[in-house]
């Protein structure tokens, strides 16, 4: 099973094929800048800790490239995540100019990757399905 971990200190985040038991971590498959900046409105970041797969949401509705790029939730849906006390906390791109942009706008408490971090993830995920996300302060 395939993880994720954003690691906040360093506003990236990483995708791993295989076990989210840390004592089998091998080399990542990817890495990419990405954000937790969440809007005032919003229940805050996302907290610390490990949380299991949920569901994807492909949002369809946003349509076609480019211009699905400057969505809310970009070309390529989002993963979510059980969070206790929140709800449809996810990774998603979104918000961007294109491809490799991350810099988009602040988000309600998900993880905003760039559009290809959201291709590599959901290719491996077709093949080795999520089980989790690790936050790290």
């Amino acid at each position: 099973m395939s993880w994720l971990m954003f690691q906040r200190s360093l506003d990236r985040v990483l995708l791993f094929a295989g076990s989210a038991d840390a004592r089998y971590c091998t080399a990542p498959v990817g890495m990419w800048p990405a954000h937790n900046r969440v809007s005032s409105k919003s229940k805050g970041a996302w907290p610390s800790g490990r949380f299991r797969y949920s569901h994807t949401n492909p949002h369809a509705e946003a349509g076609l490239a480019p211009g699905c790029h400057t969505t809310a939730y970009g070309c390529f849906g989002i993963h979510v995540f059980a969070v206790p006390g929140r709800s449809g906390m996810g990774v998603h791109a979104g918000r961007t100019r294109g491809e490799d942009d991350v810099a988009g706008g602040v988000t309600m408490g998900c993880i905003r990757v760039p559009a290809n971090a959201m291709e590599t993830i959901n290719t491996t995920h077709a093949k080795d399905p999520l089980e989790a996300i690790v936050i790290e302060n």
